[in-house]
């Protein structure tokens, strides 16, 4: 077959779920055509629909070294794979210098997801600076709650009081507002603030979701 016509019963092979003969021909096409960046992200496609998740990370890994060009799907593609295949070190790698170049847009979504493989790789400090980005970047108050909670585990309550007063800047939907003067209230104590954050404690039992939590610091405070 010359090129025109493998990519044609690549095509009716493909779409027939005849996956095996697929591969035969694909790599035929990388044979003709190397150039072509169609082929290798089709031969990591057709691996997928197989469930061959290592062999479609081995493919995309080889086509990133050989500077085959990458859509933003790929590189995301390329990270999920290996934080499919429990490598999730090499898939924030990836996520995060994909943001560096601008191969993927900077989002509050990309960010957090850059969060969760810093944190699955044990990577506390680079965790917590993907985390600030994305609750910079994004509109969702809960990223904000989860970052000051960590800052406030790694005692960086300055970070803390910072983050919630940001996150408190416009008007928060109700389900939201007892842990946001819940953590106010924690940042404001352990920085020496003592009737702010009883105010801020006291406003957090008066609204469900941390009333509880908030009755306790005002226990300890007494």
């Amino acid at each position: 077959l010359d090129a025109a016509q493998a990519r044609q019963a690549t095509a009716l092979y493909y779409h027939a779920g005849a996956f095996p003969q697929c591969e035969v021909l694909l790599r035929r096409l990388m044979e003709l055509q190397p150039d072509d960046p169609q082929h290798w992200h089709m031969l990591a496609s057709v691996y997928l629909r197989q469930d061959k998740k290592k062999q479609a990370l081995d493919q995309l890994a080889l086509a990133r070294e050989k500077r085959v060009p990458f859509s933003e799907r790929d590189v995301l593609l390329l990270a999920n794979l290996h934080a499919a295949n429990n490598d999730p070190y090499g898939a924030a790698q990836i996520l995060q210098q994909g943001l560096a170049d601008g191969d993927i847009a900077e989002s509050g979504t990309h960010y957090r997801r850059l969060f969760e493989l810093w944190l699955q790789a044990r990577e506390q400090d680079k965790a917590r600076e993907a985390l600030l980005k994305a609750a910079r970047l994004s509109n969702d108050p809960q990223l904000s709650f989860y970052l000051a909670q960590l800052q406030m585990e790694q005692e960086d309550f300055t970070g803390m009081h910072q983050t919630m007063l940001a996150a408190c800047a416009e008007p928060l939907p109700d389900e939201h507002v007892g842990r946001a003067n819940l953590l106010m209230g924690i940042s404001q104590l352990k920085l020496g603030d003592t009737e702010g954050a009883r105010r801020s404690l006291i406003n957090a039992t008066l609204v469900g979701g941390a009333n509880a939590q908030a009755g306790q610091w005002l226990s300890y405070m007494q």
